[in-house]
């Protein structure tokens, strides 16, 4: 006979400690995966990744970016050779469109760790920056137009001539500049309101 009563206690230990973890993972608001590094192919996800690329982990474990996105995957690949060649952490960014069609961009951070077997794995962690990013792009695609008519500003302008000028046709190129004569004088016997309109319509007829 012998006495088991230390092995069960630290069998129970571990199954706790793992019970633990699994529900840390299931209720990180983030997208918590891990793959084989030498497959691939996903080995865990957690229920932020199934909400944030539209499918069940049964669709999704044991399966790799490939099979699951094709060739969008591609870019997921190429961070993942990268984190494992160089074993360092990698950050990037990529847009993704889920299976109903909505699309999202997505900042995964990748790590590669051993287990105790000396096997690889890289463990993954995403997030929704959609909003963040949407914005920053409308806080910078205003930054390049004028607030009352919408058109291109100077800094706006200036860009779109860095562009022309390195194309391969840019000597086809021809600037037209118009000015509104007493202009000054319609806002001071009618005021700003008026002057803002004119530029607002003078805007329009020059877009139509």
């Amino acid at each position: 006979m012998r006495d088991t009563s230390e092995r069960k206690k630290l069998l129970a230990d571990r199954n706790r400690s793992r019970q633990f973890l699994s529900i840390i993972f299931e209720n990180v608001p983030s997208m918590v995966f891990v793959k084989d590094a030498r497959t691939r192919r996903f080995e865990f996800v957690n229920r932020g990744a199934e909400e944030m690329l539209g499918m069940g982990r049964d669709k999704i474990v044991g399966r790799t970016d490939a099979d699951l996105f094709g060739v969008p995957g591609s870019a997921a690949v190429q961070q993942d050779d990268l984190v494992v060649r160089t074993g360092e952490p990698v950050v990037s960014e990529f847009d993704f469109e889920k299976p109903d069609g909505d699309k999202r961009r997505i900042r995964t951070k990748r790590v590669l760790f051993r287990d105790l077997d000396g096997g690889e794995y890289i463990l993954g962690i995403s997030e929704d920056i959609t909003l963040r990013y949407r914005a920053q792009a409308e806080l910078a695609r205003k930054g390049m137009q004028d607030p009352l008519t919408g058109m291109r500003n100077r800094m706006g302008l200036q860009e779109d001539f860095d562009a022309i000028v390195r194309r391969p046709d840019s000597h086809a190129v021809a600037m037209v500049a118009i000015n509104l004569d007493r202009f000054k004088s319609i806002n001071e016997r009618h005021g700003a309101t008026v002057g803002d309109d004119l530029l607002c319509h003078v805007a329009n007829r020059i877009l139509a």
